[in-house]
């Protein structure tokens, strides 16, 4: 997993993980579920998943079986959408933790 910065200096997380490339946005230009499928490339799925009452909070919960349950069940997509997810939620995990011992250090 690597870390590039855009235009505007908001970092953004870049992964190659089995031959599919994410460029996960930053979690500020990332509003809905619609948002986050359109960076994957996988818009088309937005409707069929918000018709479920499936929103950005749900979806980053899921894993394997949830996708299914959901519909998605295209191998290339599901994984891409489970990588994602994964990532996603590292990326959470790591900026409070960073920001925990950030806050240790001013102490």
């Amino acid at each position: 997993m690597g870390a590039t910065s855009n235009n505007s200096g908001v970092l953004s997380t870049v992964l190659i993980f089995h031959g599919i490339d994410l460029n996960l946005p930053p979690k500020s230009a990332v509003h809905n579920l619609a948002d986050l499928l359109a960076h994957l490339g996988l818009s088309k799925y937005a409707p069929m998943l918000e018709a479920q009452g499936i929103d950005l909070d749900q979806f980053l919960t899921f894993g394997d079986a949830e996708l299914e349950q959901a519909g998605i069940r295209l191998i290339g997509p599901k994984r891409k959408m489970a990588i994602a997810i994964s990532c996603w939620n590292e990326r959470e995990r790591q900026q409070v933790e960073h920001k925990g011992t950030a806050q240790e250090h001013l102490r």
